[in-house]
């Protein structure tokens, strides 16, 4: 027989005792962080707790007080490892976002140069304009009121 099939009272009450554990240890898990490797420790040891005492209840002779502390460990160290990969993969985007902040300023920067220059030849040429000499008979200076070219 399989240990499965030699569940008893005691293995009942042991597999209860996990389940009440686990469900104390991911209420206090439950707190919000902004920190990826601390909450994934916190994550991974509730699930780890969760599964140690179940496998311990379950088992014949197990302790589902051992198996939890046992998976709350191991599921420690494998969310805080997760966690930390999380970090570094986030700061990466950060610091690639930044370069690209940076290039576009530095782009904004030159057009708005070269837009100031080419305000500045506009206006330059605008003021050296001179009327073409042969159409000054037929400018018309006076009120706009009929034809201007009389």
């Amino acid at each position: 027989m399989s240990s499965y099939g030699n569940l008893h009272s005691g293995a009942v009450m042991r597999y209860g005792t996990g389940l009440i554990m686990s469900a104390i240890i991911l209420g206090g898990c439950s707190a919000h962080t902004d920190n990826p490797p601390l909450a994934l420790g916190l994550g991974g040891a509730a699930a780890g707790a969760t599964t140690g005492a179940i496998i311990g209840s379950v088992i014949d002779g197990g302790s589902p007080g051992i198996g939890a502390a046992i998976g709350a460990g191991a599921g420690a160290l494998i969310g805080v490892a997760a966690g930390y990969q999380i970090e570094d993969a986030r700061r990466a985007e950060l610091a690639r976002k930044d370069a690209d902040i940076r290039m576009n300023q530095v782009q904004i920067n030159s057009n708005q140069r070269e837009l100031q220059d080419l305000q500045q030849r506009v206006l330059d040429d605008s003021q050296r304009a001179e009327p073409d000499s042969s159409r000054v008979r037929k400018l018309y200076d006076g009120p706009t009121v009929g034809n201007p070219y009389r």
